[in-house]
């Protein structure tokens, strides 16, 4: 009797031990992962960008004021290289493909941006016809606009990509004129703006859900430009007179900038 009192708690024992090991491996047990979402291009950004650009410009005279002493209609000057700093904003929207489609990679979308600009050039020209003036001449680049369309590769949070469409950008220029011996005769003013197409392409990098870093390239073949230069004669016989000629001109980009992004949704 007394040895089965003793075995009483031993046995009674070993249910409760039983069930704590039971517990234990229930709340050991690992809960499944949440599946990997792929990163969703789809949505509407903004950002800022900055970079650099270089441009190519070469002026051909229309009409003169007075070609006996400067240059006459059809003279073409040396092209102007100008160069420097480029900063704005920009924003868009991409649509990517749903998986089902079988295009899940592809995305495609429209980007727009405005760009102030600081590329200038500076340079000396020296009349084709006596008394052979010299021309000193500014040129410049004040801001750069583009509306394109975009196609798009996606790899999960990679972006590459390509665009295409228009670009507008506004030319200033100026000069003063002035004597073989250095003796200020006039200054010419001008100002329009050129537009044509634009192509380019880069890379981007999804850092969060919502912010986006980019890379890109861009080139822009401009329209010939037809404007109006005004030209103030400061000294002579025609001291004081203000008048008005025409040129044109062809002219190329090239932009290459980085920028940050923040994707709404």
């Amino acid at each position: 009797m007394r040895k089965a009192l003793l075995a009483l708690p031993i046995f009674a024992a070993i249910p409760i031990t039983a069930a704590s090991a039971a517990d234990i491996a229930v709340r050991a047990a690992p809960a499944a992962p949440p599946p990997y979402q792929i990163y969703s291009w789809t949505g509407f950004y903004a950002g800022l960008e900055g970079g650099g650009g270089w441009a190519d410009s070469q002026s051909t005279v229309v009409t003169s004021l007075d070609a006996a002493r400067n240059n006459p209609p059809g003279t073409v000057f040396p092209s102007q290289n100008l160069s420097g700093a480029l900063g704005g904003f920009y924003g868009g929207y991409n649509y990517q493909f749903s998986p089902a489609s079988g295009w899940g990679s592809w995305l495609v979308g429209v980007d727009g941006d405005w760009t102030w600009a600081s590329l200038t050039a500076s340079d000396s020209v020296v009349a084709v016809l006596p008394p052979n003036d010299v021309a000193f001449r500014n040129d410049k680049i004040d801001w750069v606009a583009t509306a394109t369309g975009r196609v798009g590769y996606a790899v999960d949070k990679w972006l590459f990509f390509g665009k295409g469409g228009w670009a507008w950008a506004q030319f200033s220029s100026g000069s003063t004129e002035q004597t073989a011996a250095g003796t200020p005769v006039a200054f010419t003013t001008s100002q329009e703006t050129r537009q044509g197409w634009t192509a380019g392409g880069g890379l981007e990098y999804a850092v969060t859900p919502n912010i986006i870093f980019k890379l890109e390239g861009d080139y822009v073949k401009f329209n010939t430009a037809n404007f109006s230069t005004n030209e103030t004669i400061i000294a002579g016989p025609f001291k004081g007179f203000v008048g008005t000629f025409g040129r044109s001109a062809t002219s190329n980009l090239t932009m290459f900038k980085a920028g940050v992004e923040y994707k709404f949704w």
